[in-house]
């Protein structure tokens, strides 16, 4: 069917005839792929970020270190890996509205942050 949907626009284009695009179309196999590869990197995000607040939370130092030895993640870090791994996870057209309201959220820690960088004063939100 898609071919003969491809003939008869060619011929409309060649008479001057606007084209028809199909909206309701069924999703290519990479659209389906990048769908549910928003879910996989979501769910590692959102395991990773969980990870990191109970080893804040339960005081175990190999739940917040990726790699022993290196400096360990901050509970700041772990709380935006995880909302963020939530609003991949819901990556759905009927939920624009959680992942709106995630994305607000998010930007209170990392606006703290940035300015904790640029000010040079310590809020205290960030200290591992």
């Amino acid at each position: 069917m898609p071919l003969l949907d491809c003939l008869i626009n060619l011929h409309r284009l060649a008479v001057g005839l606007p084209i028809i695009v199909y909206r309701d179309a069924m999703p290519t196999a990479v659209e389906r792929s990048s769908v549910s590869a928003d879910r996989v990197v979501g769910a590692l995000l959102l395991g990773l970020g969980i990870n990191t607040i109970l080893g804040w939370c339960l005081r175990v130092p190999a739940m917040v270190e990726i790699i022993r030895g290196l400096v360990p993640m901050v509970f700041n870090t772990g709380l935006c890996f995880a909302l963020t791994g939530l609003a991949l996870w819901l990556n759905n057209r009927e939920r624009r509205l959680p992942r709106t309201l995630i994305g607000w959220v998010l930007l209170v820690p990392c606006t703290l942050t940035l300015a904790e960088h640029v000010t040079d004063v310590s809020l205290g939100i960030d200290i591992a």
